[in-house]
């Protein structure tokens, strides 16, 4: 689910080469799709496993280290100590009371263009900072569960103004997924939002 998850980002397929920060992000998005503690903890406890598998493999094909070592340990340790705190912490329901507030007071177009495609169609963060155009005015889509939807619809209006962010190309990044994080932060402490 990782490789998937990372090669959806845009990532290279090259797994010897995924960064700890790739973890969080992975980590983010599984809590976005509403995984429980226990399953988090699981998969945190995989990527441990993941990183020795990694270093032992990449010995094992090259006969040496060939591409740097990643340490996934610190990532996953600072990632279950947040957890515990916020965990242990009484349930805060996620949706905005007022979304359109939050969106008019984000900062730059390409994060408007991603949470108006996030509250138009219900896409997870994944699908919309990092947009897959079809010819026929439609977007490539990984659905929760992972099952493709070749030929997702949007408005016109939506397909022309991604088509104005993409200088061409049926494959892009809107937005960078952190940036875009930052600015819905930014945009909640500005309208009263508990981001």
């Amino acid at each position: 689910q990782f490789f998937k998850f990372c090669r959806a980002e845009g990532h290279s397929k090259n797994h010897y080469t995924y960064k700890p920060e790739y973890v969080r992000d992975f980590v983010a998005y599984r809590l976005e799709e509403g995984r429980s503690y226990e399953t988090i903890m699981s998969d945190l406890t995989a990527f441990n496993k993941l990183d020795d598998m990694l270093k032992a493999s990449q010995l094992d094909r090259y006969g040496e280290i060939k591409y740097e070592p990643q340490n996934f340990s610190k990532v996953v340790a600072e990632i279950r100590a947040e957890l515990k705190v916020e965990m242990n912490t009484e349930h805060v329901n996620r949706a905005f009371k007022n979304p359109l507030n939050v969106i008019a007071n984000l900062k730059s177009d390409e994060a408007k263009m991603c949470a108006t495609l996030q509250l138009n169609y219900g896409l997870r963060v994944m699908n919309t900072s990092n947009i897959k155009l079809n010819e026929n005015g439609t977007m490539f889509v990984v659905s929760k569960a992972g099952y493709t939807v070749k030929e997702f619809k949007i408005s016109q209006a939506d397909y022309d103004k991604l088509k104005e962010f993409s200088n061409g190309k049926s494959s892009f990044q809107l937005i960078d997924y952190k940036k875009y994080l930052a600015e819905i932060k930014e945009a909640c402490d500005k309208c009263g939002e508990i981001y």
